[in-house]
């Protein structure tokens, strides 16, 4: 294997005859077939005098044409070698470029966020907006927490969370009301009102 993606069997030409004749060649093909995204079949072409060269094409001819698995005939071990050496280099380079890639991808991401993040802060400071998107963002993530929090107390559910919290705006609002405050909240009962009290003073 010389990646995730490539999968690389090798088999004599006699190989590919002796599994041909005994029944294995299909469910070894489709097994490498199946085993990753690039597969190969390398058939070294050894001894074939004692092999009919027509039951050799006959079977690459169904592997290749049959069943989709690329085939690679090669004249010796050394040739094999030589092309799975290459074939091995030539996927490093290409996941070196990938990973480039990907890495430059990653930080001109970083850059253009921290830079949307920097001139958000300015037009804030400047007075030309109040809020941007990304203090937007947050306060929804930070309110979401909160109501979270709150929904998993006993007898408080998400929606009567999100009405107290709608009320109170923050834990430190929650905490300054009084007992009669969070009963008049729209949607909290006095026994809700009177255990969150107690939950909050102790």
């Amino acid at each position: 294997r010389i990646s995730d993606r490539i999968l690389i069997e090798r088999k004599t030409a006699r190989d590919i005859v002796d599994s041909l004749i005994d029944g294995r060649l299909i469910h070894q093909a489709r097994k490498l077939h199946s085993a990753a995204p690039r597969p190969l079949l390398i058939v070294e072409s050894l001894d074939t005098q004692r092999v009919h060269p027509n039951a050799i094409y006959g079977a690459m001819a169904w592997i290749t044409l049959d069943l989709g698995l690329p085939v690679l005939m090669t004249g010796s071990t050394e040739q094999t070698a030589r092309f799975i050496s290459i074939a091995a280099k030539r996927e490093a380079r290409i996941l070196d470029l990938l990973m480039v890639h990907l890495r430059k991808k990653t930080i001109d991401t970083e850059k253009s966020a921290i830079k949307a993040a920097s001139a958000e802060i300015m037009s804030i400071i400047n007075g030309e907006m109040d809020e941007g998107y990304l203090s937007k963002k947050w306060n929804e993530e930070v309110t979401s927490q909160r109501v979270k929090i709150l929904s998993e107390l006993p007898g408080i559910g998400k929606s009567t969370a999100n009405k107290i919290m709608a009320v109170a705006k923050d834990i430190m609002g929650l905490c300054a009301m009084s007992e009669y405050e969070l009963t008049n909240i729209e949607g909290v009962s006095s026994i809700q009102a009177k255990d969150l009290y107690k939950f909050l003073h102790g």
